[in-house]
C-alpha cells in the first residue's frame, strides 16, 4: 500500500494535467484523477514491466479521458432530446 500511496504521490499532477488538458473543466479533471487511480491500482497485479511505468499511466490517463469524453458527449445528447422532448409536449 506504501508503493502505491508513493506512485500516486510521483504522479498526480502529471495524470491531473493531462486531464485538465482533455477536459478544461476541474471537476470533470478530478473525476478522471480518481477513476484513473483506481484503475492503476487495480491494473498493478498485471503491469509486466515490458513498458515503462509512465507509458502504462498515461496510457491508462489518456484512455480515462476518452472514456469520460464520450460519456460526456452522450449524456449531453441524451439531455437536448430530453429538453427537444418536453418542449414538444407544450
Amino acid at each position: 500500500m506504501s508503493s502505491f500511496e508513493e506512485l500516486v504521490y510521483r504522479y498526480d499532477r502529471h495524470v491531473l494535467n493531462i486531464a485538465k488538458s482533455f477536459r478544461n473543466n476541474d471537476e470533470d479533471a478530478k473525476d478522471i484523477y480518481q477513476e484513473v487511480f483506481i484503475r492503476v491500482y487495480r491494473g498493478l497485479k498485471n503491469f509486466r514491466f515490458k513498458s515503462e511505468f509512465t507509458t502504462w499511466l498515461f496510457r491508462i490517463t489518456t484512455n480515462v479521458c476518452i472514456t469520460h469524453q464520450t460519456r460526456k458527449k452522450n449524456h449531453d445528447s441524451i439531455n437536448r432530446e430530453i429538453s427537444s422532448d418536453e418542449e414538444d409536449e407544450r
